[in-house]
């Protein structure tokens, strides 16, 4: 038997609901006999009415030592930010959001003992012009690698760390 503790407080942005903790089953074979456990935080919080950036599904990986667990990894899964237009006055100019679902997948390229990770985003970017009922919608696809520094992934020398991976 382990644990892990950690405090949450809640806010406009953060509230817990009876549905708001799932443990994640996902094969995250870090080493040879080491695999990390997932533990996914879904707000249930409305937010606040204007944002400038969202983001849900906090993701934390941990991994076994003696009685106790230690995340390696904390990542949202899921985020949104506008890019353009100001918070509400959505009809009075272009307005551009984006929003990505991210995936963590495990790589066979092994840095301090454990598996790198791959996290890959489908990226929505939505824009609307000004005086139009319409929306234009683009996907892209994003990846960063993180690697194993010996306490925690972060992400390797060189790779994206900009938008959805910064959080």
């Amino acid at each position: 038997l382990a644990f892990y503790a950690q405090d949450m407080g809640e806010d406009a942005a953060f509230e817990l609901a009876a549905d708001s903790l799932r443990l994640d089953t996902a094969r995250y074979d870090l080493a040879k006999g080491v695999r990390a456990i997932g533990l996914v935080v879904h707000s249930a919080a409305r937010g606040p009415s204007c944002p400038d950036f969202y983001s849900n599904q906090a993701l934390t990986l941990l991994v076994r030592e003696g009685r106790s667990l230690r995340p390696v990894l904390q990542r949202d899964l899921y985020a949104w930010q506008r890019v353009k237009g100001e918070p509400c006055s959505w009809g009075k100019g272009g307005v551009i959001t984006e929003t990505a679902k991210v995936a963590v997948s495990m790589a066979p390229q092994v840095h301090a003992g454990y598996a790198d990770i791959v996290l890959t985003a489908n990226v929505v970017t939505m824009e609307t012009a000004p005086g139009s009922d319409t929306d234009t919608e683009r996907t892209r696809r994003v990846r960063q690698v993180l690697r194993y520094d010996g306490k925690r992934y972060v992400p390797a020398a060189g790779g994206d760390t900009g938008w959805p991976f910064d959080n």
